[in-house]
C-alpha cells in the first residue's frame, strides 16, 4: 500500500486533501479531525490547518495544544528537534511525504551522536478521554534501512514492517481509547522508525469509563461504569421491579443492573441506552441487525457483567419474553458467555419459517468449534424463553440448558469442554483494575428484519453461586476471629515491621503503613507512602539491621505496566528517612516480562544476603507468534529463577543491565546467553521456576511456590541429536505452536536445593528441556498431588517430547503439587506457639485463582515431606470465615500469631486473630529472660497490644514501688520504679502514652483514694491532680475507651461495697452510676459487647461469692452463678467471651480451674484448667493470648509464684 491510502480509504479523496480538512480542532468540547505533520525545525508550515511537530518537549505550544517529546525510559519531557528530518524540496504536494521524526536509530545512526537522540524517545498528546481513530504514516521514500513499528496507548497501529523500495513508507491504523487524558506513541518493538504524520479523529460510542489493559478487546472500552465495577460478586440478580438496578443506564437514566458491553468489532456503537428502557418489571430491549459471527461482532448493547472467575463455579439464568413474530426473519434473543468476540460461546433462541430453534455456537480464536441446534417451537402464550449455563471452573466445563415455556420442563442441551482462557486462569492476561476477562450477558437482534425494530424484554438475570464439594475440610480445632483493612487496593506484599505496625505494599506503588488494635479489632492509624511514584510494586522487605526508631525498606518494582512492560525495568530499591524519601536503586536491569511476570518477592536470608525471587518471561520457556500476553519477549539470563544477592558486600554491583538491545530481543524473539550478556554480582540460586511468587526461609530450608501454566504456552524446540549443553534459542512460529504447547500445568511447592533446575526451560541459560522430559514409554517423575485436585501424584514429564528424551542433568523434583490453576502465592512457615503449637511449623500458602483459601501443608518432622494439606479453618465459608476470600495473593504473620492476608481484589488485608484453645505453655522454659521478679502478687495489671504491665504490687504483704513490663512479642522483661507504693491498686489507661494507677494500699497499710496518672515509658508522674471519689482498694476497673468503671472494692473501714463510679476521660469528672446489687471485693469484671460482668469475689459476710451481675450501662441484673465460688481470678475476653481464670476460697484452697460464661445461656462451662492453680495473679490479653504473671499458688504458706503462662 502506497503512502497515504490509509487516510485516503477511510476518509475519501486525495490523502493530501483530507489532511488538509480539520473540522474542528482539540477544544473543550471534544476533537473532530486533527492532522500533525513531522518535520525539521527548518521545514516551516506544510499548511495552515496543519499543526507541525519538530521535536520540542512535551508542554502546552502557543496554539493552544500540548503535544511533544518524552524520553521513553523515564516519560520526562526531552527535547528531540536534533531528531527531526526533512529529504525533500519544499513543494505544497509532498510536504507531509518527504518530513519525519526518529523515534529512535537502532544500528543505523550509532556512528553518528551528534545527529540526534541515539536513546527511544516517544511522543505524547493530550486529548479528552474517549475513543479515537488513529491513522499513522511511518517512514520516506529514500529511507529504508528500518523496522517501523508504532504503539498508541498500548494498541498496535503499525506491527514491525521492514519498509521496501516498492512501499518505502508504512501506514497503519486502529480504534484507541484514552482514559488519563492522553494519547502516547511508542515504537517499542521496531528500529529507526520514522514516525511521517499522523491523523487523528474522534469515533463514535460510549463514554470511556474501563478500558482493560491488558484486555481482550484491542484498546476499546467495555464500560462507561469504572473498571473496578464491572466484575460482580456472587449472588447477583438483576430483577425489574420499583428498585432501580444501577450500573449502565437506559434511555430514562434508570440501571439496567449491567456492568459492561462486549464492544463492536466495527466502528459502530456498541451500546447506546436510547434502546434500551426499564418498563413493566423488565429491560425492553429494542433490537438491531446486528452479527456475532466472527471476525465481524456489530451488536449494539450486548449487555453484560464480569464473572469473578476461576475462583467459582457458577450458574448464570437468563429469562426472556419472546415478541410476537408474524413473519420470521431469524430474530434471536441470546445469553453469551467468552472473552471477547473471537472466543466465546452463545445460547440463543431464533425464529424460522417452519417454527424456531434452539441454537448453539461456540467460536475460539476466530474458529467455528462447535455449531448444533434442536427444534423448539414457542407455543406459550406468555412466551417465555429460559435459558441457564452452568461454569465448572475447575473442570474448564459449561453445560448449557434451556426452557421453550414458562411451564415447559428444563432441556438439557449440551456439555462442553472449553478452554481455560475463557475462565480467566492466567492473571498475566487481567487488567488488575478489573478483575477478570470472563464475561456472561444477553443480546439481541432481528437479523435479517429489514423494517422495524422488535421489543424483547429481559425479565430476569442472575449469577450465582454452584457449591463445591468437600469444601469443609480444615481443622476445626484452629479458630480464628475475622477482621478487616478496608481500603488497601490490590495488595501484593504485607509485612510487619520491627516498629510494630503493618506494612502493605500496593501494585502501583503505593504503601500503608498501618497501626493497629488487635484488642479493639481496629486500625489506630494509617499513612500512604509512594516513594517510588507509579511502578509495578511486588515485593517488600526490611533491612536487618531496621529498627523502631529506624525502619528500612528494601522494595521490588518495574515498570508501571500491565502489559508491553519495559524490558530490563526490574529494580531492587533501598529506602529509608522519616518519610521514605531517600531512594538508593540497589539492583537494576533485572527482566521484567511484557505480561505482569516480574521481580516478585525479596526477603533476607539467615546469612544476610538478598534473595529475589524472579517470574519468567514466557508461558513455557519459549516465546511465539500466537500474539499473547507474553508477546515475543524470550527468557533472559535472570528470568525465570531465584537469584541471590550480597547487597551489603563492599563494592557490590547492581547494574545487571544486559548489554543485548532490548528492541532487537523483542523483535527477534532471542536473548544472548548469560556470558555475553550479564556482568554484576546478582547470581542464580535456583532456576526453572516459571513464576515463583514468593518463598520463606524456615529451619535450614527454603520453600518457594511456583505458579504453574495456566493457559498457552511454548516449550523449546529440540532437534532428534539434540545433547545437553545445546543451545536452543529460537521463538516458536505458526504450526509448531501446538505441537509444542504444554498445556495447563500444575502450580508447585519446592523445598529449594541450591543449584537445582525445577523444570522450566531459559535458551539464555542453555537449559532446553521442560521439565522431566520424556525418557520412557511410563508416566515420569511422580510427586505427590494435593487432595483439592484429587488424585494422588502428578507427573513431571512433557508426552510431547520424542519418547527417550532425557531431563536436565540438575533436573530437581518438587516436593508436591498444589494443584492446577490454584496460582500457589504468598507463603509464610508459621512459627507462633498459639493453639499449643499445634500450627507451628506447618507452610500456609494463598490461593489466588481458584478455591481461594489459604493452603496449610503439614510437613514430616526433618521438614522435607508433606505429610498431608487442607484448607485453613476460617479461610473459606465453609471452613468458618465469615466471607469468602477474593483472590489472597500474599500472607504475613507476627509474633502474636495473628495472621494477615492481601486480598487483591478485594481491596483489603483480613486479620485472623487466633481464638484461645485452653491449653497453656510456660515462657521461662525456654527464656529465662521471661522469669519474672519473684514474690508479687496484687499488681495493677494492664495489656497495650503485645505488652503487659504490671504496676506495684505486694511482696510478702507490703506494697512495692516495682513496675514491670513484659513484651510478650520479644519474650522479655524491662523493669522500672513507680514514683508510689501501691497494691490491690487498679490500673487503666488513659491516653495513647499514659497509664493510671487508681487507690489501692500503700506501705502503711492504708487504703488510698489517690488517682496518679504516669508516663508509660518511663512510669514517671504526668499528673496527680485528680482523686478517686472515695478511697478504695481491690475495686475492678474495667475501661470503656472514653470512660472507665471503678466497680466495688473496698473502703477505709475494710468492708465491701457495692457502689460504682464512672469517670470521663475527656472531661476529667466523676460521677456515680448504678450499684450492685451485692457488695463485694477481690471480684473479677471484664467487658463483653456492649455490657460488664463483674462475678465473685468476697461479699459484705466475708464470704467468697459465685455470683455475677451485669450491668447494661443504666442499670445491673442478675446473672447466672459460676460453679465455682472464687476471688482474686483473672479475667479476659476471648473472641467476645468471658472467661475467668484461677482465683482462691479461702487461703487454703487456690484454683486452676477454668470457667466461660455463654451469655445468650446465661449459663458457665468449665474449660481445660491451668497447669498450676493461680490467685492474685496479674491475667491480661496481649496479642492472641493471655498472659499469667505472678500471684500465688497452693502449698505452704501459699507459695509466691514468678512463670509465665500464655494461656492459648
Amino acid at each position: 500500500m502506497m503512502r497515504g491510502e490509509v487516510f485516503t480509504r477511510r476518509h475519501g479523496g486525495s490523502a493530501f486533501l483530507i489532511l488538509l480538512s480539520i473540522c474542528t480542532l482539540i477544544s473543550g468540547q471534544g476533537i473532530g479531525q486533527l492532522s500533525i505533520n513531522f518535520q525539521s525545525s527548518s521545514t516551516g508550515s506544510c499548511s495552515a490547518e496543519v499543526l507541525g511537530d519538530y521535536g520540542l518537549p512535551y508542554a502546552e505550544k502557543t496554539n493552544g495544544f500540548t503535544y511533544g517529546w518524552l524520553q521513553a525510559s523515564t516519560l520526562e519531557p526531552v527535547d528531540a528537534t536534533a531528531n527531526g528530518r526533512d529529504r525533500g524540496e519544499a513543494s505544497d504536494d509532498s510536504c507531509l511525504f518527504r518530513t519525519f521524526m526518529h523515534m529512535q536509530y537502532g544500528d543505523c545512526c550509532s556512528d553518528e551522536p551528534n545527529e540526534g537522540l541515539l536513546e527511544d524517545i516517544v511522543w505524547r498528546i493530550a486529548l479528552p478521554n474517549g475513543q479515537y481513530n488513529v491513522d499513522v504514516l511511518c517512514g520516506e521514500p529514500t529511507s529504508l534501512n528500518s523496522v517501523h513499528a508504532v504503539t498508541a496507548n498500548g494498541i498496535t497501529i503499525i506491527e514491525p514492517t521492514e519498509p521496501t523500495a516498492l512501499v518505502p513508507q508504512v501506514e497503519g491504523s486502529g480504534l484507541v481509547s484514552v482514559s488519563n487524558e492522553v494519547l502516547t506513541l511508542s515504537a517499542t518493538g521496531g528500529s529507526n522508525t520514522l514516525l511521517s504524520h499522523i491523523l487523528i479523529s474522534t469515533s463514535s460510542g460510549m463514554q470511556v469509563g474501563c478500558v482493560p489493559f491488558p484486555s481482550a478487546f484491542d484498546g476499546q472500552s467495555i464500560s462507561e461504569l469504572d473498571c473496578d465495577q464491572v466484575r460482580v460478586s456472587v449472588p447477583y440478580e438483576i430483577s425489574y421491579g420499583s428498585a432501580d438496578q444501577g450500573m449502565l443506564k437506559d434511555r430514562s437514566g434508570m440501571g439496567t443492573g449491567f456492568t459492561m458491553v462486549f464492544p463492536s468489532s466495527k466502528q459502530s456503537p456498541a451500546y447506546t441506552s436510547e434502546n434500551l428502557m426499564v418498563k413493566d418489571n423488565a429491560l425492553v430491549i429494542k433490537s438491531t441487525p446486528g452479527r456475532m459471527n466472527s471476525p465481524h461482532f456489530d451488536h449494539t448493547n450486548a449487555l453484560g457483567v464480569g464473572l469473578p472467575l476461576p475462583d467459582n463455579d457458577l450458574n448464570i439464568t437468563a429469562q426472556f419474553r419472546y415478541p410476537d413474530i408474524e413473519s420470521s426473519k431469524w430474530e434471536r434473543a441470546c445469553v453469551y458467555f467468552g472473552i471477547n468476540d473471537q472466543t466465546h460461546i452463545r445460547l440463543c433462541y431464533i425464529s424460522t419459517g417452519d417454527g424456531g430453534r434452539v441454537f448453539l455456537h461456540y467460536v475460539k480464536d476466530d474458529v467455528r468449534i462447535l455449531r448444533s441446534y434442536r427444534c423448539a417451537t414457542l407455543t406459550d402464550p406468555e412466551r417465555i424463553i429460559t435459558f441457564r449455563i452452568e461454569l465448572y471452573s475447575l473442570a474448564d466445563q459449561a453445560r448449557f440448558f434451556y426452557q421453550v415455556g414458562g411451564d415447559a420442563e428444563e432441556v438439557s442441551f449440551r456439555n462442553i469442554t472449553l478452554g481455560a482462557e475463557m475462565f480467566s486462569k492466567d492473571a498475566a492476561g487481567i487488567d488488575f483494575t478489573v478483575g477478570t476477562r470472563s464475561y456472561a450477558g444477553v443480546f439481541v437482534s432481528q437479523a435479517m428484519r429489514k423494517y422495524g425494530q422488535l421489543a424483547f424484554e429481559l425479565l430476569s438475570f442472575r449469577v450465582t453461586q454452584i457449591p463445591r464439594e468437600n469444601e469443609g475440610e480444615g481443622d476445626d480445632e484452629l479458630e480464628f476471629d475475622t477482621w478487616y483493612l478496608e481500603g488497601l487496593r490490590n495488595p501484593t506484599s504485607v509485612r510487619y515491621g520491627p516498629d510494630g505496625k503493618l506494612y502493605v505494599a500496593m501494585v502501583d506503588g503505593r504503601i500503608a503503613v498501618v497501626e493497629l488494635d488487635h484488642d479493639a479489632k481496629e486500625e489506630l492509624s494509617r499513612r500512604i507512602l509512594q516513594p517510588l511514584g507509579s511502578c509495578l510494586l511486588l515485593g517488600l522487605e526490611f533491612d536487618p539491621d531496621s529498627t523502631a526508631d529506624n525502619v528500612v525498606l528494601w522494595l521490588s518494582h518495574s515498570d508501571a505496566s500491565q502489559i508491553g512492560g519495559a524490558a530490563n525495568s526490574g529494580t531492587i530499591s533501598k529506602v529509608s528517612g522519616p518519610d521514605m524519601s531517600i531512594i538508593e536503586d540497589v539492583i537494576i536491569g533485572l527482566p521484567r516480562a511484557s505480561a505482569n511476570h516480574a521481580p516478585n518477592q525479596i526477603r533476607f536470608g539467615p546469612d544476610g544476603r538478598l534473595f529475589i525471587a524472579v517470574g519468567g518471561n514466557t508461558g513455557g520457556g519459549t516465546p511465539n507468534d500466537q500474539n499473547s500476553d507474553f508477546g515475543f519477549r524470550p527468557e533472559q539470563c535472570l528470568a525465570a529463577a531465584l537469584l541471590v544477592a550480597d547487597v551489603k558486600a563492599e563494592g557490590f554491583d547492581g547494574d545487571c543491565t544486559p548489554k543485548q538491545d532490548p528492541a532487537q530481543m523483542d523483535l527477534t524473539g532471542v536473548a544472548w546467553e548469560c556470558e555475553e550478556d550479564i556482568d554484576c554480582d546478582v547470581k542464580v540460586y535456583v532456576t526453572g521456576t516459571r513464576n515463583p511468587y514468593d518463598f520463606e526461609f524456615y529451619n535450614g530450608h527454603i520453600y518457594m511456590t511456583d505458579n504453574g501454566l495456566g493457559g498457552k504456552g511454548t516449550a523449546p524446540k529440540l532437534p532428534d541429536d539434540y545433547t545437553f549443553g545445546d543451545s536452543c534459542h529460537g521463538p516458536i512460529l505458526g504450526d509448531e505452536i501446538l505441537a509444542l504447547d504444554p498445556g495447563k500445568r500444575d502450580d508447585l511447592l519446592f523445598d529449594v536445593v541450591e543449584g537445582a533446575y525445577y523444570g522450566h526451560p531459559n535458551p539464555a541459560r542453555r537449559e532446553c528441556v521442560f521439565f522431566g522430559g520424556n525418557p520412557t514409554s511410563d508416566l515420569d517423575y511422580p510427586i505427590p498431588k494435593s487432595p483439592v485436585q484429587g488424585g494422588d501424584q502428578y507427573y513431571m514429564q512433557f508426552g510431547k517430547y520424542r519418547r527417550g528424551t532425557q531431563p536436565d542433568p540438575m533436573f530437581t523434583l518438587p516436593m508436591m503439587s498444589l494443584g492446577r490453576s490454584r496460582s500457589a502465592n504468598g507463603i509464610i512457615v508459621y512459627r507462633s506457639d498459639v493453639f499449643c503449637g499445634k500450627l507451628k511449623g506447618d507452610i500456609l500458602t494463598t490461593f489466588y485463582s481458584q478455591e481461594d483459601q489459604v493452603r496449610r501443608v503439614v510437613l514430616n518432622d526433618d521438614g522435607t515431606e508433606a505429610v498431608r494439606d487442607e484448607t485453613l479453618p476460617y479461610t473459606t465459608e465453609a471452613t468458618g470465615a465469615d466471607r469468602e476470600l477474593r483472590n489472597p495473593l500474599c500472607i504475613e504473620q507476627d509474633g502474636y500469631g495473628n495472621l494477615y492476608i492481601g486480598e487483591f481484589f478485594g481491596a483489603r488485608v483480613r486479620v485472623l486473630d487466633p481464638v484461645a484453645t485452653q491449653c497453656s505453655q510456660s515462657l521461662s522454659s525456654s527464656n529465662r529472660k521471661a522469669q519474672t521478679p519473684r514474690g508479687l502478687e496484687h499488681s495493677a495489671a494492664i495489656g497495650i497490644n503485645a505488652r503487659v504491665l504490671a504496676l506495684g504490687g505486694a511482696r510478702g504483704g507490703v506494697a512495692t514501688d516495682e513496675a514491670h513490663a513484659f513484651d510478650s512479642y520479644r519474650n522479655e522483661w524491662t523493669s522500672l520504679r513507680l514514683p508510689i507504693k501501691r497494691f490491690a491498686a487498679g490500673a487503666v489507661r488513659m491516653g495513647k502514652h499514659d497509664v493510671a494507677i487508681l487507690g489501692g494500699i500503700d506501705e502503711s497499710g492504708s487504703i488510698v483514694d489517690s488517682f496518679h496518672v504516669l508516663g508509660m515509658e518511663d512510669m514517671k508522674l504526668r499528673n496527680s491532680d485528680y482523686r478517686l471519689p472515695a478511697a478504695r482498694a481491690h475495686s475492678c476497673v474495667v475501661d470503656l475507651s472514653d470512660e472507665f468503671l471503678l466497680v466495688g472494692g473496698i473502703d477505709r473501714d475494710g468492708a465491701a461495697t457495692s457502689t460504682v463510679f464512672q469517670f470521663n476521660k475527656r472531661t476529667g469528672n466523676w460521677r456515680q452510676a448504678s450499684p450492685l446489687a451485692i457488695g463485694r471485693y477481690g471480684a473479677s469484671a471484664i467487658a463483653i459487647g456492649k455490657e460488664i460482668l463483674v462475678c465473685g469475689g468476697i461479699s459484705a459476710r466475708g464470704e467468697e461469692t459465685r455470683t455475677c451481675e451485669i450491668f447494661d450501662g443504666a442499670s445491673w441484673r442478675m446473672a447466672g452463678e459460676m460453679n465455682h465460688a472464687r476471688a482474686f481470678a483473672g479475667a479476659v475476653s476471648v473472641s467476645g467471651r468471658a472467661v475467668i481464670k484461677g482465683g482462691q476460697s479461702g487461703e487454703s484452697c487456690i484454683y486452676n480451674t477454668v470457667e466461660e460464661y455463654d451469655l445468650k445461656k446465661n449459663t458457665w462451662k468449665e474449660l481445660k484448667p491451668l497447669n498450676a492453680a493461680r490467685s492474685a495473679a496479674a491475667v491480661v490479653r496481649a496479642g492472641s493470648s493471655t498472659i499469667l504473671m505472678g500471684g500465688r499458688t497452693n502449698g505452704v504458706g501459699a507459695q509466691e509464684f514468678g512463670e509465665i503462662l500464655h494461656y492459648m
